[in-house]
């Protein structure tokens, strides 16, 4: 009964006595003596609430009453707490503070795996963490263990808010429509993988969700998938396009592509299945959305900042670009 309910209860107990507070309380030890008089006939529930209530109360005046920081440590937000741990995880000193218990989930992983998960676990507040990780002179030490990899997982999910990799299931029909239209054409260059194993390879790249009821979205998953198909050496243009390619451009758009915009898709295929044609053809199916979405007004006012503080320290040089997207 203890297990499975009382932890509830407390969370609703704290919530009520905090409200709003964004501090963040870790408190090392709390020793309290709890006695409940029930009859036989007390559902477990009524004795949960009891229970909780008076544990909650029991933490909430040993934080009350803690004027030192051997039993009580509060942070100003989740994100001083976090940057803290990870300032400390990169200079080796971590696991030798008792406040960061809490982040021992995290322990067994990899350096570069720890770092990652701990911030793609707290996106909410990653600019404000990175903000104070590079005031605390870590942030280079962040990045360094996160590496190129996860940088750029790291700068995906961030834009994307995408907590969770994508599905096999959602993009499967992205991948099976590309590999149908490459097979119209016979363009493989070394031999056709199977669908199964790009699709697993080419979900390690998060690819962005697409909006499931716009049918241009859709079909720019699908030119996705192509793009990633030719930048990996597995698909060649070909240097001659005629009427009968055309005609089997049609049909097989006709046949499987009836839940996308077809148009669209097809002046995406023109232009690379045509390498004669004027650059003119492939500017004109880039698609801009009419408003910036809610992801880039956060990152243009973070740049804003930034510019207005005088202190963008970006490395030109840099050959990974996901440091300094990150910066």
């Amino acid at each position: 009964m203890a297990r499975e309910r009382i932890e509830q209860v407390c969370d609703r107990a704290f919530e009520e006595t905090f409200e709003n507070d964004p501090s963040v309380f870790i408190v090392r030890q709390v020793h309290t003596k709890l006695a409940v008089l029930a009859s036989h006939a007390a559902h477990d529930s009524r004795l949960a609430e009891q229970l909780g209530a008076r544990l909650c109360a029991s933490v909430v005046r040993v934080i009350a009453s803690s004027s030192h920081t051997e039993n009580v440590i509060r942070f100003e937000n989740q994100a001083t707490y976090v940057s803290g741990f990870l300032s400390d995880f990169v200079a080796g000193t971590a696991w030798g503070h008792w406040y960061h218990d809490a982040f021992g989930v995290y322990r067994d992983l990899p350096p570069n795996e720890a770092v990652l998960a701990v911030l793609v676990d707290n996106l909410d507040c990653l600019g404000e963490i990175l903000h104070r990780l590079m005031v605390a002179n870590s942030l280079v030490a962040i990045l360094a263990a996160l590496g190129p990899d996860g940088q750029r997982c790291l700068w995906l999910r961030f834009t994307r808010q995408t907590a969770e990799p994508p599905s096999e299931d959602a993009f499967r029909i992205f991948v099976h429509t590309a590999f149908h239209l490459v097979d119209s054409f016979s363009i493989w260059a070394a031999g056709r993988p199977t669908e199964q194993d790009f699709l697993r390879h080419y979900l390690l790249s998060h690819p962005a969700n697409p909006r499931w009821a716009d049918p241009s979205s859709l079909a720019s998953a699908v030119i996705d998938v192509l793009r990633a198909l030719f930048r990996g050496g597995r698909i060649t243009a070909p240097h001659v396009f005629d009427s009968d390619d055309l005609a089997r451009l049609d049909l097989a758009l006709d046949t499987s592509c009836d839940w996308l915009d077809k148009p669209f898709l097809k002046k995406y295929l023109l232009s690379f299945l045509s390498p004669v044609l004027p650059p003119e053809l492939v500017r004109s199916t880039t698609i801009r959305p009419p408003v910036l979405t809610p992801a880039q007004l956060r990152l243009l006012g973070s740049l804003l900042s930034a510019i207005r503080d005088r202190h963008c320290p970006l490395d030109p040089a840099e050959e990974n670009p996901h440091a300094p997207l990150l910066r």
